[in-house]
């Protein structure tokens, strides 16, 4: 993923996102998250994410009932950004707002219900690499199964 520059253009796509659902990934989290608030400035962007809590998923609300919400930063140099990704190169942590891998998550997420953490880390990881390996272009799968 290319790196990102502050640019008007970049400044206004993040901030249309205020408010959208999302998942948050940075081992050994993988939390269904709602993006609260977008802060920028000559340094680089701060995002506040509120943890939904959702049955399954690997998040910081229920060590933190009290404060769901948790903010992220990165440096305009090392943010990653995409259409449905953004990430912090070196960070380790991602944020993805495909509405198909949200789904496929939840669904995951809804099967492990009860499980132990390292059950349901590993359900959800398989469900994320089942989606990104369904979802790529025809041209792609072609190749990889190819290599297989």
């Amino acid at each position: 993923m290319p790196k990102s520059k502050d640019s008007p253009e970049i400044r206004r796509q993040l901030k249309e996102r205020e408010g959208a659902f999302c998942m948050y990934r940075e081992r050994p989290l993988i939390v269904h998250a709602r993006l609260e608030e977008v802060d920028m400035d000559d340094w680089g962007v701060a995002l506040t994410l509120r943890d939904l809590d959702t049955p399954g998923f690997i998040g910081v609300a229920s060590s933190r009932p009290d404060s769901p919400s948790f903010t992220v930063k990165v440096s305009w140099e090392w943010l990653g950004f995409s259409e449905n990704r953004w990430s912090a190169a070196y960070a380790g942590w991602a944020i993805h707002f495909d509405e198909g891998l949200l789904e496929a998550l939840c669904a995951a997420a809804q099967s492990v219900v009860g499980e132990d953490r390292e059950t349901r880390y590993a359900a959800l990881v398989a469900a994320f690499s089942s989606h990104k390996r369904e979802s790529r272009p025809s041209w792609l799968k072609r190749i990889m199964d190819e290599d297989e």
